[in-house]
């Protein structure tokens, strides 16, 4: 209901940056109640704003929540070609969530090695934000345990888990 009324707020008030944004959280909310193809309609639609309005940060964003939400569907090539995009858009401390997003898709398509590097290269960013240095951490863990590397992903686990705990 919340992003029900902040995309109306923002159509209201005919502000694109504002409208696309709001869709974008309408479509995770759409994903949080687990109606995929809900939010990609929904984002979508904030991409043809965004793209019409040259809002290139704003699309960058969109275009990775895309890709997200393409790879639940089994969309590896949609994902793809979102994050290809969005390489062309992102600058500065956005290129660390695009490698990560990158590095999930690698993941998820058995690039496991190329995902791997990708997430030590954020582990050892100082600049990476708290939530990609757990989550880099449990994605690397996961590769390492399906490379039979048992003991290596347990102690990686048991390192990030004090951050995990804060987090929630």
């Amino acid at each position: 209901p919340a992003a029900h009324a902040l995309v109306a707020e923002a159509r209201r008030a005919r502000q694109p940056e504002a409208l696309a944004r709001s869709l974008r959280a309408l479509a995770w909310a759409e994903r949080a109640r687990l109606d995929d193809r809900s939010a990609l309609g929904i984002l979508d639609e904030a991409c043809r704003i965004a793209r019409r309005h040259h809002l290139d940060e704003t699309l960058a964003e969109l275009l990775m929540s895309h890709a997200a939400v393409s790879q639940e569907l089994g969309r590896m090539a949609v994902a793809r070609r979102d994050l290809r995009t969005a390489a062309a858009l992102v600058t500065g401390p956005r290129s660390r969530e695009l490698d990560f997003n990158q590095a999930v898709l690698l993941q998820n398509v058995g690039q496991l090695a190329d995902a791997a590097a990708i997430y030590h290269r954020v582990l050892s960013d100082p600049s990476a934000s708290p939530r990609h240095l757990v989550l880099s951490a449990n994605n690397l863990a996961l590769i390492e345990s399906q490379q039979g590397r048992y003991g290596t992903a347990l102690q990686r686990l048991a390192q990030s888990l004090p951050a995990a705990a804060v987090l929630g």
